[in-house]
């Protein structure tokens, strides 16, 4: 019986998600990490999950370690006066991306620079521009197709 209920850690459940690059600004970067908050067990062994700080409907979103890391380390590479302003490049999933998504609030500004929206066309850039290609070139071709062919009668 316990034959059935073998699992092969090899085999995928879940397909993965093809990692992208996210190239973020400074002031992205220290967008995304002031509305994230680190997610964790609310007691050792319970499945619950909570986060460090409260979360309130401005707070933010509670966020893996790992996500935590990768926008932590964009921040020192942006920070670091050796980069000279240039952005840095941190490889999420499509997971991270829709996580970040939420935060993406399109009014959010930094200074003047406009975090929110640069941040929802990078994410929905890198999630779906090549479906999007794919539509405009499928609609330009449907577009140039005579929908009405003129039917010549031969009588």
């Amino acid at each position: 019986m316990s034959e059935f209920f073998h699992f092969d850690t090899e085999e995928e459940f879940i397909p993965e998600n093809q990692d992208k690059v996210l190239n973020l600004s400074r002031n992205e970067a220290l967008f995304i990490d002031d509305n994230l908050s680190m997610l964790i067990e609310k007691d050792l062994g319970d499945d619950r999950l909570s986060t460090l700080r409260p979360l309130s409907h401005t707070a933010g979103l509670p966020a893996p370690i790992d996500l935590l890391e990768k926008i932590g380390v964009a921040i020192l590479y942006t920070t670091d006066s050796a980069n000279y302003g240039q952005e840095a490049e941190v490889i999420v999933s499509d997971t991270d991306l829709y996580m970040l998504r939420e935060i993406a609030v399109s009014y959010a500004k930094v200074g003047d620079e406009p975090v929110g929206f640069q941040l929802k066309r990078k994410i929905y850039k890198l999630l779906f521009e090549q479906t999007y290609h794919r539509n405009e070139v499928a609609r330009n071709i449907i577009a140039q197709i005579d929908p009405a062919p003129n039917i010549v009668d031969n009588e």
